[in-house]
């Protein structure tokens, strides 16, 4: 058993002269930091693992936390085949809220999206807002670019009225749309 850990060390010593210097040996940051915390230099460990990488056992082995003879069952890593274990589909009726939810989860579907990005000249509208800022703040309006955008999508709507329709359930029908309905999304805070 003296024998065999003397040959295998040895063994490494030859392995580790031909490696050039600045050789890393393989390890995952577990194993590197095991050996930290123990000094063991990783070049040092004779690697048993899948293309020479140093194993956490390795490391165990080296410092004689365990025993040689489990180290002459050689590691061998075959792959695994899943089991399929079969059955049939199962069929349930859905009720209550989870039907709720599937038919707005389904309803969301139909609604379209859309999504556009465009860079803007705004300095024209930033210096319109600055002159008009001082007349919303007589009114108690704390005056934003929102309302200035809003707008400014409505006239691009009227404009592009294609971008304002819908199609019919069967795909025969463009339907334009008479009004405009922007919706937008808040996180305000509870006061």
């Amino acid at each position: 058993s003296g024998a065999a850990a003397a040959a295998a060390s040895g063994d490494s010593q030859q392995v580790q002269s031909e490696e050039p210097s600045g050789f890393k040996p393989l390890a995952t940051p577990a194993v590197r930091r095991i050996a930290k915390e123990y000094s063991v230099e990783l070049s040092d460990v004779p690697a048993t693992g899948r293309d020479g990488r140093v194993l956490k056992e390795d490391i165990l082995r080296f410092l004689n936390h365990i025993p040689q003879a489990e180290s002459a069952t050689p590691r061998t890593s075959s792959p695994t085949t899943p089991q399929f274990v079969g059955g049939q589909d199962r069929v349930e009726p859905i009720r209550g809220l989870r039907r709720t939810m599937v038919k707005t989860m389904v309803d969301s579907l139909s609604v379209p999206h859309f999504g556009y990005n465009e860079e803007i000249q705004m300095d024209k509208l930033m210096a319109l807002r600055e002159r008009v800022k001082p007349l919303a703040k007589e009114r108690g309006i704390k005056l934003t670019f929102m309302p200035f955008m809003i707008k400014a999508y409505s006239l691009a709507l009227k404009q592009y009225p294609i971008m304002n329709s819908s199609v019919n359930a069967d795909c025969t029908e463009i339907i334009y749309k008479a009004s405009h309905n922007i919706a937008l999304a808040m996180d305000t805070p509870v006061v």
